[in-house]
């Protein structure tokens, strides 16, 4: 994980260059949203732009949510879910590098 910056021990690596702190309770212009699936959002059980969505950039940028999630979007477990898939994928691209 240091590769990427983070340090469990709560300390910035030499790798890490900028980031914030968002609070998303105090923006009044954050009230929440979740994905709904339109027209060709799934053009059949295999194929879906949700799993398009989901899909790496050059393996090193990964996405994850509820909209990513082909059997379960626009819900919390969905959300969850999707967030573990991509964890899995990041660890296992920081493993491939050491």
């Amino acid at each position: 994980m240091k590769r990427s910056g983070y340090d469990f021990s709560g300390a910035a690596t030499k790798n890490y260059v900028e980031g914030i702190v968002k609070n998303w309770i105090a923006d009044p212009f954050v009230r929440g949203s979740y994905s709904f699936p339109t027209q060709l959002t799934y053009t059949s059980t295999e194929q879906s732009e949700r799993k398009t969505l989901r899909k790496p950039v050059v393996n090193m940028l990964f996405f994850a949510g509820e909209a990513t999630n082909h059997d379960n979007p626009a819900t919390v477990p969905g959300a969850v879910e999707e967030g573990l898939r991509a964890a899995k994928k990041v660890d296992a691209q920081l493993r491939a590098l050491e």
